[in-house]
């Protein structure tokens, strides 16, 4: 590209003659010296600028002015009536230097390319967004695209639709989104905010091959846009897209380790492929705490402790979003709604379902503002609570009723849910145990008729603990990953191992009462301490009383998909088995040596279950 200069005046740039002409045209047009309007500069003797102009008859003009080839302004305007015009700028006398362009404003030429398509030279001036629309009656117009102007003069090739004996097309400015050149010579975005709907800003060369170099979601503030690419002929465009256009939307419900209390003192970088709406409803960038209490809007679910300057706090959400983003390649929205010390019967929905003093209407609300297309999946963790005596003999009823109203307005979405981790407690170990139980039942495929559609679960007892009952922060990682795992499975469909090893069976092999073989449904670890001492096997004596039995010895069996138990002496009696039953062995202590798959993924806890003979 060269300029042509005449004085301090720039009156053009063309491109070279050896430019291909099998490259893509450019798209910021800068008119040939033949056709600029401005032929020539000379300095009055009062000191002031005499422009002398050829303009084409018709056409309106816009004469600008700048003193860093930077910020131009514009001082005069003039539409091509005669032949030859000298126009004086009567404020040029002050400047020491100063620069002029001669633009046209509205489509300076519309013409064939000799190719089919058709080349349009557009006069506009930078900064607004103008949308391109055609017609073939001057009453009905279709818009054909947008783009972000970078001005003053750009050029577009059209490609008619086939058959079309004619075709008018008109620019016009949308008025809804704006570009301000900034000092250091970027550029700012200053979008329309508008909730659900995603931000692309897009670039391109030749009108035909959009790269996406941002994306956000409606704000109310300002968006220093990105880096374009290498090289001149560039023209942005920002277009809008539904949130789950662009976005996966996954909602984040349950207690406390959902919520997540892990330690902050080494958080989970943030990723812009990982946006979340926030409890203080802005859309943002994910980072840690997930659940930010600071400026919270919807109280019902705050956790007050939850702050990006406390200790604790962290969650498995943006890691495990990440850890989809990283394999999948798209962009994930979260929407956390978690709140401790809650039970199954607090989310339940009242009359009014978007009713935001409830939890169930707060997430439902926070649900239709992020995706009102739809959610990809619930992520949940829960609940602890609803061990107490109280509320555990209808646990099963309470869940499946909770599922059944979520899905009721979220729409038939998945879940991924998490088994309950085990617990330090041991009055309160053997509710958790039951709880985990009936929660294994309900897994779709589990072979129960309380099992549920689309209602994945992820395994927790062998991590480690950071108190009674959450999660430590690097058991916090572990799940997200797990979560990752399962959502890529039995979401995204991706033929991976997503959940590890279920339970087949329980069973006396060949009729050998002082053995019992518990199968799996692929092939498991070598039996290391025992599997960490989580199998244990009582004898039925009555009608609820369980007497545990020792063990001689606990081995994986000779089919490798199976764990052999050897009994000390063979049963008379009924009995039955139960996995990751026992008491947490302390804090920070997970369990490595548990039931697990090739690819490290543990089984469920599982039992009291009766064994087969």
């Amino acid at each position: 590209m060269r300029w042509i200069a005449a004085g301090l005046a720039i009156l053009g740039a063309t491109w070279p003659a050896s430019r291909s002409t099998a490259s893509p045209p450019p798209r910021v047009f800068a008119l040939t010296n033949t056709e600029q309007p401005l032929r020539c500069l000379r300095r009055l003797p009062s000191g002031e600028w005499q422009l002398e102009l050829t303009p084409r008859p018709g056409n309106l003009y816009v004469i600008e002015a700048s003193t860093n080839l930077l910020h131009w302004a514009a001082v005069g305007k003039l539409i091509g009536s005669v032949p030859k015009v000298e126009w004086v700028d009567p404020a040029s006398a002050r400047w020491p230097l100063r620069f002029y362009r001669v633009t046209p404003r509205g489509f300076y030429s519309i013409r064939p390319t000799g190719q089919g398509a058709i080349e349009l030279v557009l006069g506009v001036p930078p900064g607004p967004e103008f949308v391109i629309e055609t017609s073939s009656d001057l009453r009905t117009w279709v818009p054909w695209t947008h783009f972000m102007s970078r001005g003053p003069v750009l050029q577009f090739l059209h490609q008619p639709p086939a058959g079309a004996d004619r075709l008018f097309y008109r620019a016009r400015p949308t008025g809804s989104n704006w570009l301000a050149l900034q000092p250091d010579a970027t550029w700012l975005l200053q979008p329309t905010p508008s909730y659900g709907r995603c931000y692309l800003v897009e670039a391109s060369s030749n009108l035909v091959d959009w790269q996406t170099v941002q994306q956000f979601i409606g704000t109310d503030s300002p968006v220093a846009l990105a880096a374009l690419p290498e090289g001149a002929g560039w023209t942005v465009r920002v277009r809008t897209a539904p949130l789950n256009e662009v976005f996966d939307v996954f909602i984040i419900l349950g207690q406390s380790n959902a919520v997540g209390l892990g330690e902050l003192a080494d958080r989970e970088p943030s990723d812009e492929s990982v946006w979340m709406l926030g409890n203080d409803y802005q859309f943002k960038v994910a980072y840690e705490p997930l659940d930010d209490s600071e400026w919270q809007v919807d109280l019902v679910s705050a956790d007050r402790t939850i702050r990006t300057n406390a200790q604790y706090g962290h969650s498995w959400g943006l890691r495990a979003a990440k850890g989809i983003t990283a394999a999948c390649g798209n962009r994930v929205l979260l929407i956390p709604c978690a709140k401790g010390s809650t039970i199954i019967q607090n989310w339940l929905p009242g009359t009014n379902r978007f009713d935001r003093t409830t939890l169930f209407g707060s997430a439902n609300y926070r649900r239709s503002l992020a995706a009102p297309g739809g959610l990809k999946g619930i992520w949940y963790y829960g609940h602890e609570s609803n061990c107490h005596p109280l509320y555990r003999p209808t646990y099963i009823q309470d869940w499946t009723r909770l599922i059944t109203e979520l899905r009721q307005d979220f729409g038939p979405v998945p879940v991924i849910y998490v088994q309950l981790a085990a617990n330090i407690d041991p009055e309160q170990a053997a509710a958790f145990q039951e709880v985990a139980e009936m929660q294994r039942q309900m897994e779709t495929g589990s072979g129960y008729p309380h099992a549920l559609p689309a209602h994945h679960m992820v395994v927790a007892f062998d991590l480690g603990l950071l108190d009674y009952v959450h999660l430590d922060r690097a058991s916090v990682n572990t799940l997200a990953d797990r979560i990752a795992l399962a959502t890529r499975q039995h979401i995204y469909g991706e033929p991976i191992n997503g959940t590890g090893p279920r339970l087949v069976s329980i069973r006396h092999p060949d009729g050998d009462r002082s053995a019992i073989q518990v199968l799996f449904d692929r092939p498991i670890n070598q039996a290391f301490n025992n599997y960490d001492n989580q199998f244990r096997v009582f004898e039925v004596r009555g009608s609820n009383l369980l007497v545990e039995l020792p063990l001689r010895r606990v081995s994986r069996d000779p089919n490798p998909c199976a764990v052999r138990l050897t009994l000390c002496v063979p049963a008379s009696a009924p009995l039955q088995v139960s996995y990751g039953q026992r008491v947490a062995l302390g804090l920070h202590m997970p369990l490595p040596n548990v039931v697990k798959d090739a690819d490290g993924l543990p089984a469920p806890r599982f039992g009291p279950l009766p064994v087969q003979d």
